[in-house]
């Protein structure tokens, strides 16, 4: 998961594909660790076909360095189970409002803005430089909005642009700061 804010929604889907002649069968998810939930996206998995498990990082309840085994048991066409590691740093200086960023559903062609705020509290010489998104078409601008002592609050403009193709998307924000230890931090 890398480096993110306290309770920022951050999420990552575990992808596998039916190699057999026979349908597979997902019984069942657990977790060495409260950090992570795992969820079942999808139980039977056609010959050929994609299926999934969720993992979701609990940054609301837990903070620091983390890390969960998650354990997926199948039964059919045998009985077998793949373990799926995960790890992340939960930073308690930093927080999101909201934790994620929903532009909901859009008609094609048009653009949508949605506005996050960002509180630190740690040296007062902490700045987010700028931010970056994996998709071209996912725009983020950052203005700070105030800095007394060691308490600083940024806010952020995300856009999502007309030339945003049709369907889900799904996209990491990343903040980049003068931070020497912590260098970025993901939305």
């Amino acid at each position: 998961f890398g480096t993110v804010a306290r309770s920022a929604k951050t999420e990552h889907r575990f992808y596998f594909e039916n190699t057999f002649a026979t349908p597979i069968n997902v019984r069942s998810v657990r977790t060495s660790c409260g950090c992570t939930t795992p969820s079942i996206v999808t139980e039977t998995v056609e010959p050929g076909q994609v299926g999934c498990i969720l993992a979701v990082f609990n940054t609301a309840t837990h903070s620091g360095a983390r890390g969960a085994t998650i354990t997926v048991t199948f039964d059919k066409p045998s009985i077998a189970e793949v373990q799926l590691n995960v790890k992340g740093y939960i930073r308690s200086d930093v927080v999101f409002t909201p934790g994620e960023v929903a532009f909901g559903k859009i008609p094609e062609g048009t653009s949508r803005r949605f506005d996050v705020h960002l509180e630190y509290a740690g040296k007062s010489t902490w700045q987010v430089t700028h931010a970056t998104s994996d998709l071209p078409f996912v725009k983020v601008g950052v203005r700070e909005s105030l800095r007394q002592g060691g308490k600083i609050h940024y806010e952020l403009d995300i856009n999502l642009d007309e030339t945003a193709p049709a369907g889900p998307i799904q996209s990491e924000i990343t903040l980049h700061t003068n931070d020497l230890n912590i260098k970025s931090l993901s939305l």
